[in-house]
């Protein structure tokens, strides 16, 4: 049974990179009638960033940061999205 994988990279506007391998869940919208991708993913609330919790994400990441979506099985992983984000809700 191959293993689901996800990677996110999350280039800040400070020019720091920070990667996630792990998520709850990610949702890739394609649509033709708003010409647009939209994706929403759901993060764990502690996170580990250079072997440090992160209870806060919002102090790292902030709307207008470049973010690259890559999915897939075993080792055929896929970019899925590339954007930029939009919306951060700590909940």
């Amino acid at each position: 049974m191959k293993q689901s994988k996800a990677y996110i990279e999350i280039m800040t506007g400070g020019g720091k990179r920070i990667t996630f391998n792990q998520i709850n869940t990610c949702k890739v919208v394609t649509s033709l009638h708003t010409l647009t991708d939209t994706c929403t993913i759901t993060v764990g609330r502690r996170r580990r960033w250079k072997d440090q919790d992160v209870a806060d994400l919002t102090k790292l990441i902030r709307r207008g940061d470049s973010l690259t979506v890559k999915l897939g099985y075993g080792n055929a992983i896929e970019t899925v999205f590339q954007g930029y984000l939009n919306d951060l809700k700590v909940i």
